[in-house]
């Protein structure tokens, strides 16, 4: 017999903490036994629904695949080693035992649309809210550091239900690229915003990315470079996928503890609008994008042209586009670049915004 059931994610407005979440929750009901279980993610502007079909009774326990000891683990909450007398359990000890007793608890409170995560400075029983779930908890970044005693900021916690399903999320779903050496580049968050996505094809989906050749210039040209991936991707496979943005944070090395830099949304409007209403045109428009962004290593004209591309495809003005069009049609006479064909640059200039 089929079930059927609806789990609500409300929103608290730390974007990427918050679409953690919503993968979180959905991965912790079906597991890796997608067979048995199916989840679909919808955003619907004020929280996430996470609708669950499963052939038979849900799941009464996680699956125990979740907490194996992997790379997913590791390369979330570092290599090193845990006193075994610490006072903290080591983050996955501790999301695994909170599951195991609590299991049915998280699956209640997420059927309740009214239940919102307690995140505050003083928590009893809280979490820590780690900055690479969301630069905005950060020490230092949320408030005014003001005085002649310099102080770090307060530390931000959050209730542990909402951080063990944030911790699976983060974990299976967050893709993290590091560009530069220890003491100076930067590291790069990103996660798709589920607008409607069914769940194994969004695992599927990070398998087929190639996010190790990215642009690496900056984390603007990284991000944007990641987003004409995930577009190419989308248009290429037939899913049942639908992403409104990429949340993404930014932390820069700096030899010690990495600093928050920025965060937000990047729209996927752009891109989709170049995908349609012919598909095989905008292909070939973000093939030669991506050309050009994987090609930036390469110093002199190609890096001006990834730079200029990354603010056209970050803010498609005018002024932008003719900056990349003119950059372009210099490497064209070195022969650096193929001409346009006319159908590409009159769908690339029906969407220039013209102020």
């Amino acid at each position: 017999m089929m079930v059927k059931e609806r789990f609500y994610v409300n929103k608290t407005g730390f974007e990427m903490f918050d679409v953690f979440r919503a993968y979180g929750l959905a991965f912790a009901i079906t597991g890796f036994q997608s067979s048995k279980a199916e989840a679909k993610i919808s955003d619907k502007d004020y929280m996430y629904y996470v609708d669950v079909d499963c052939d038979g009774a849900l799941p009464n326990k996680p699956d125990s695949e979740l907490f194996v000891d992997s790379d997913y683990w590791r390369g979330v909450f570092g290599r090193g080693k845990w006193r075994k007398d610490a006072k903290k359990k080591p983050p996955k000890i501790d999301c695994e035992e909170i599951f195991s007793a609590e299991y049915q608890k998280i699956l209640d409170i997420h059927r309740r649309m009214d239940y919102v995560p307690e995140i505050g400075n003083n928590l009893k029983d809280g979490r820590t809210l780690y900055q690479t779930f969301d630069v905005s908890a950060s020490k230092g970044f949320r408030e005014e550091k003001v005085g002649s005693t310099y102080h770090e900021g307060s530390q931000l916690f959050v209730d542990k239900y909402s951080w063990t399903v944030a911790c699976i999320g983060r974990v299976f779903f967050g893709a993290r690229i590091i560009r530069g050496g220890r003491k100076k580049g930067y590291v790069l968050t990103v996660v798709p915003n589920p607008e409607q996505v069914l769940l194994h094809e969004q695992r599927q989906f990070q398998k087929d990315l190639d996010s190790k050749h990215l642009c690496g210039l900056s984390p603007n040209a990284t991000l944007v470079h990641y987003a004409v991936k995930l577009s190419l991707l989308l248009a290429r496979k037939r899913h049942n996928i639908k992403y409104g943005s990429i949340v993404f944070n930014v932390l820069q090395k700096t030899g010690q503890q990495p600093k928050p830099s920025g965060g937000g949304k990047y729209s996927l409007d752009l891109l989709e609008k170049l995908l349609t209403p012919t598909t095989s045109i905008g292909i070939k428009i973000l093939q030669e994008f991506d050309k050009e962004l994987e090609l930036s290593g390469i110093k002199g004209i190609r890096q001006n042209v990834a730079l200029a591309l990354t603010d056209f495809l970050l803010h498609p003005t005018l002024e932008n586009f003719r900056t990349f069009e003119s950059l372009y049609i210099r490497g064209q006479i070195d022969k650096k670049f193929p001409p346009w064909e006319k159908e590409q640059l009159e769908e690339i200039l029906n969407h220039v915004e013209v102020a």
